[in-house]
């Protein structure tokens, strides 16, 4: 799968921004910090590297990984409330 072929883009957003540092779970970051960590990771890394270090994530420290990705996709909702606004500053 790569970022060409994905139909969810929120979940998308959200996977980049779970491997960024970006500190989602004591913190939803704003909407501009999200943008830039999101940026960051696509700079860094394609769509299935991202998945794989997130995949990495769930299996080695499953206790931490359910509540980052529920903060990332709680950042990405609240970045980009509507579908349509989901590709607004994303590369």
């Amino acid at each position: 799968m790569s970022t060409d072929t994905f139909t969810d883009l929120p979940t998308a957003l959200a996977v980049f921004l779970f491997v960024s540092p970006a500190p989602t779970v004591s913190r939803t970051p704003g909407r501009a910090e999200t943008l830039v960590c999101i940026n960051d990771v696509i700079d860094r890394v394609d769509y299935d590297t991202a998945l794989a270090e997130l995949a990495y994530a769930y299996g080695d420290h499953p206790e931490t990984a359910v509540p980052r990705m529920r903060s990332c996709l709680t950042a990405v909702e609240q970045a980009w409330p509507t579908p349509a606004a989901g590709t607004e500053g994303v590369r």
